[in-house]
């Protein structure tokens, strides 16, 4: 969904000046827009196949976020763990996985229905990673029912897509249907 942001989004720019500020005068001026741009930066190396690179965006984002008082706040600490599980699981080394999973817990105990949601869309990747496609397409189903409930309707779509790609022949119905939103709603590539 991001894709047609990779070749505009200059992620070198999300840091002030020339990455040679430091710290202090980088928390200063730290608030929720410069979180959302690390987070976008986050998704957008992701999507470059840089995960080490978006796992330093992260990594930033929490210290800067800790920092501000901003991981107080449930959905902004539910956005910033959930981009580091998938930095982490992107890493595809063991003690990587082992960190996302416990940052899956930590999304757990806060409670909320968007953490029970953001969770089970972590799971669903577990499993798919651990070879157990049934329980991976019935997490992302519990996720994009969750998301719905919420009126998360991009993030259930999201989740949609992704079971019917899962699902690959048997899935394509739900790929076209949520292709078929997403267009709708301005995406110009859903893929």
């Amino acid at each position: 969904l991001h894709a047609h942001l990779i070749d505009f989004f200059d992620t070198d720019a999300v840091f002030t000046g020339d990455r040679s500020t430091d710290f202090d005068t980088e928390l200063k001026n730290f608030g929720t827009e410069f979180f959302r741009a690390l987070q976008l930066a986050t998704w957008v190396e992701l999507y470059r196949d840089a995960p080490v690179r978006a796992l330093t965006f992260v990594d930033r984002a929490v210290a800067l976020s800790s920092g501000a008082g901003l991981v107080r706040a449930p959905t902004l600490r539910i956005d910033l763990l959930h981009c580091r599980i998938n930095a982490l699981i992107a890493l595809d080394d063991p003690r990587s996985v082992a960190r996302a999973r416990r940052d899956v817990d930590r999304i757990v105990h806060i409670g909320t229905p968007f953490a029970h949601a953001v969770a089970e869309t972590a799971r669903a990747r577990f499993a798919r990673r651990e070879g157990e496609d049934g329980e991976a397409i019935a997490r992302l189903e519990s996720a994009e029912h969750a998301y719905v409930a919420l009126g998360a309707m991009l993030l259930a779509t999201c989740a949609k897509r992704r079971r019917g790609l899962w699902l690959r022949d048997e899935g394509r119905a739900l790929v076209i249907e949520a292709d078929a939103w997403l267009v709708a709603h301005g995406f110009e590539s859903p893929e």
